[in-house]
């Protein structure tokens, strides 16, 4: 499989955002939450085709080593399913990724779908641009400017 096949456009968004999602292609959602979370009741949608469900806690294992009461990351068995259902669909439809915010472990699994492939083709993103817009992005979003955003 290669990129040339790639998927028409791969959407992260927020969990608000996915339960009102609605389709304008065929598409098919990567749904994560914590384990304490429940599974969010997406709108019906007859352009949906599959969804999978992963509960998984929004840390490191580096993050986990300097906690007094860690909680287990992301498993090597939740990335296989992961990447199973991810090639089962690629090039075939939309890949929509929503987390609580869209932006930690969605942003993760939407960077290594685009890193695994731009590596399968044979391609990298320029390291040189990619450094410098997170760089000059940095100032935008830090941690206190997006936790207001919140």
């Amino acid at each position: 499989m290669t990129a040339e096949s790639c998927v028409r456009r791969l959407i992260v968004l927020s969990r608000p955002q996915a339960i009102r999602y609605r389709g304008d292609a065929p598409y098919v959602v990567i749904s994560i939450r914590s384990p304490a979370d429940s599974i969010p009741k997406l709108q019906r949608d007859r352009l949906r085709i599959a969804r999978i469900n992963l509960a998984i806690y929004d840390t490191t294992p580096e993050w986990e080593a300097l906690s007094s009461n860690p909680v287990e990351a992301m498993t090597t068995e939740n990335a296989h399913r992961l990447a199973r259902f991810v090639a089962q669909h690629w090039g075939r439809c939309d890949i929509v990724i929503h987390c609580k915010f869209g932006v930690s472990r969605s942003a993760g699994v939407a960077a290594g779908i685009v890193d695994a492939l731009m590596l399968d083709a044979g391609h990298e993103p320029n390291p040189h641009v990619r450094r410098m817009v997170r760089e000059s992005l940095a100032s935008y979003f830090t941690p206190a400017a997006t936790s207001r955003s919140r």
